[in-house]
């Protein structure tokens, strides 16, 4: 059985691995078992005593198997089996839009691998502004930027970040916010009601 590293179905986010295990037998003493390891279709080890190894992996998918053998001879025939995931790069972006009124804009783009949602803007490439960071790990990123002024050209750039801390920042992008052709409204806050009745000549305004 394996006794240390990654779960079956975990992401790790690191490429050098190191995993133990142990066997048990009938007959044979725990220390006296040898044991032969792979990863994926790599070849098996020889037999040895050993009960850590340290795998050097790339990113994807990974399975690392070891069996037992006694001092009989006799080898496992259901060996310990773990399949995990190795992230070590940074999320892909893509897709990057952007609907602008005249006085928000809403950002939207999709990474290759759930991450959180976050834009940088200003009214030049040093920005000076950011929203929010959404923690949420999605791959459809949504931001709405607000409290922007009319008319106005904005540079803007996206950021993402995976579950092992991996960040990708796009590059700079802009947008033109649309003219405001809002009328204000007008009410009243003081005097008679609508329809109502005013008692006195001099109405207070």
């Amino acid at each position: 059985s394996l006794t240390g590293g990654p779960s079956s179905g975990e992401t790790v986010c690191s490429g050098s691995i190191e995993i133990c295990w142990s066997g048990l037998d009938d007959r044979t003493p725990t220390n006296q078992l040898s044991y032969s390891y792979r990863a994926d279709s790599d070849n098996s080890s020889e037999w040895n005593t050993t009960i850590c190894h340290t795998f050097s992996l790339g990113a994807g998918q990974h399975t690392v198997e070891v069996k037992a053998k006694d001092i009989s001879g006799n080898e496992d025939s259901t060996p310990a089996v773990a399949t995990f995931n190795i992230d070590i790069v940074d999320p892909s972006i893509s897709g990057i839009e952007s609907e602008p009124n005249a006085g928000s804009a809403i950002i939207t783009w999709t990474t290759d691998e759930p991450g959180t949602s976050q834009v940088e803007y200003g009214d030049s490439v040093t920005y000076g502004f950011e929203t929010t960071i959404q923690q949420s790990l999605v791959t459809s990123h949504t931001v709405i930027i607000t409290g922007l002024n009319p008319t106005a050209v904005y540079h803007y750039r996206v950021k993402s970040k995976d579950s092992c801390g991996h960040e990708t920042v796009s590059s700079d992008y802009t947008f033109t916010t649309s003219e405001d052709v809002t009328p204000p409204e007008t009410f009243f806050i003081s005097g008679p009601p609508y329809n109502g009745k005013a008692c006195d000549s001099n109405v207070a305004g």
